[in-house]
């Protein structure tokens, strides 16, 4: 809680450190002293791994990317989210997607075809998620002129296409308004309390702008990532959630 040497953690490599041992057991073991750390912290969730890809040195990022090589990336970070959650700690692999560049980082728009997304840029995600990541971030970035926030395409590969049930949480103060990311996907807005999907979300329901189901959908994953962490009462971390969580 603050940033200075009054209260310490364990410092670990970062990803660019990790993706060069090209090791997937060294990759792990790391994952699970930074998910016992969190846990011990108190903390039910880490904002990590970071699965854009490194294009750039001058990137203030660079340090947390993995590697410029998507497959190298998935494989390995996949190692990374699995030590994390086998403490019962939520992983959060970002930024969803191509949010590569630190020129103009939350406003640029990426033009990229639909083979390049998919080969390249969501293949870190595909291999990442499809190992169990309990969550994913979307970026602030635009992907061919449309916030990632609002991609209901984007989002739809997810949890459709590769039947994915985690929370897909924005990134901080992404949001700039309410239906498109509610209709696109967008579970969480972080940090909270929200601005767009608090009381705003409620009137958009209200008025048959938002389908309830689609806010059903958002808090039964919401509870399934509380119960997944032990966040959920009478749950300890790391339980597999049933596929109905009672409200």
């Amino acid at each position: 809680e603050r940033f200075d040497e009054r209260e310490t953690a364990l410092l670990l490599p970062g990803g660019i450190a990790l993706a060069a041992t090209w090791d997937t057991d060294v990759v792990r073991a790391v994952g699970q002293a930074l998910g016992s750390e969190a846990a011990r912290r108190g903390f039910h969730g880490v904002y990590a791994p970071n699965l854009n890809l490194l294009r750039t040195g001058l990137s203030g990022r660079s340090f947390e990317m993995w590697s410029e090589d998507p497959l190298l990336t998935g494989m390995l970070a996949a190692g990374f989210v699995r030590g994390v959650q086998s403490q019962g700690v939520a992983a959060c692999p970002k930024h969803l997607v191509c949010n590569d560049t630190e020129t103009e980082r939350q406003r640029m728009s990426a033009t990229v075809d639909e083979a390049t997304l998919r080969e390249v840029y969501l293949r870190p995600f595909e291999l990442v998620l499809k190992a169990g990541a309990w969550m994913v971030m979307a970026a602030y970035n635009r992907l061919n002129g449309i916030p990632c926030t609002e991609q209901a395409g984007l989002l739809a590969i997810l949890k459709q296409e590769w039947g994915w049930d985690g929370l897909v949480v924005s990134d901080y103060f992404a949001l700039k308004q309410t239906v498109a990311p509610a209709l696109a996907g967008l579970d969480l807005e972080m940090p909270g309390p929200g601005i767009y999907l608090g009381t705003r979300l409620a009137e958009a329901v209200a008025a048959g702008q938002v389908p309830q189901d689609r806010v059903d959908d958002a808090v039964l994953r919401l509870l399934r990532l509380a119960r997944r962490t032990g966040a959920l009462a009478g749950h300890d971390r790391g339980v597999a959630p049933e596929e109905h969580i009672p409200a």
